[in-house]
């Protein structure tokens, strides 16, 4: 602030050291330019916040980071999905019974978001209507072979169906050879997925 900014009768917050007290004279004690003490009224004095507010929004949100899929991405098969609610309505008293339960995509969402899922402990799948479940794991990122043991050594399975079984006695690393046929036919299927 300049001079010319300054006008007699105003009030201005002036910061000031304060050295002492002077209780006689119910003053506050203040160095002024020329080094000398000066006394001010203690009426005058009134606290000032170092950190006034900023006048901001009360709900500042913080930007969430861009989901790895489209959220309006259609349903595809071999997706893993779970019945959910929809503005407070289930669609249907048997997925209001059955939330929670993780089922998969068997025939891609149409036109008129209709797709099938199978349940784990169904033996056929089921049509419903795809705006009554959540997406729970993308089938871009499902790793549909694993390696399991088995009486001679190590199998490469798909789902139920054996793909490749390394034998322990004939193999000199077998589980390594399983395990890596598996990394290799996960990552074929990854690309294919893209």
């Amino acid at each position: 602030m300049n001079l010319k900014e300054i006008k007699v009768g105003k009030t201005y917050n002036v910061r000031v050291k304060v050295i002492d007290f002077n209780l006689a004279r119910n003053a506050v004690v203040v160095w002024d330019c020329g080094g000398h003490p000066c006394y001010f009224r203690l009426e005058d004095f009134t606290h000032i916040n170092p950190y006034p507010p900023l006048n901001l929004p009360t709900t500042t949100k913080i930007p969430e980071p861009a989901p790895k899929y489209d959220p309006c991405r259609k349903f595809r098969e071999g997706d893993i999905v779970e019945p959910c609610q929809v503005k407070g309505r289930w669609g249907g008293t048997y997925w209001k019974d059955h939330s929670g339960i993780r089922l998969t995509v068997t025939q891609d969402e149409n036109e008129e978001g209709v797709m099938w899922v199978k349940a784990p402990d169904s033996l056929s799948p089921r049509v419903v209507d795809a705006v009554y479940f959540q997406l729970v794991t993308p089938v871009e990122e499902l790793e549909p072979y694993s390696v399991e043991t088995c009486q001679y050594g190590y199998t490469v399975n798909k789902g139920e169906d054996i793909l490749a079984t390394y034998n322990d006695e004939k193999h000199p690393h077998a589980k390594a050879a399983a395990e890596a046929e598996r990394d290799r036919l996960n990552a074929e299927y990854r690309k294919e997925q893209e």
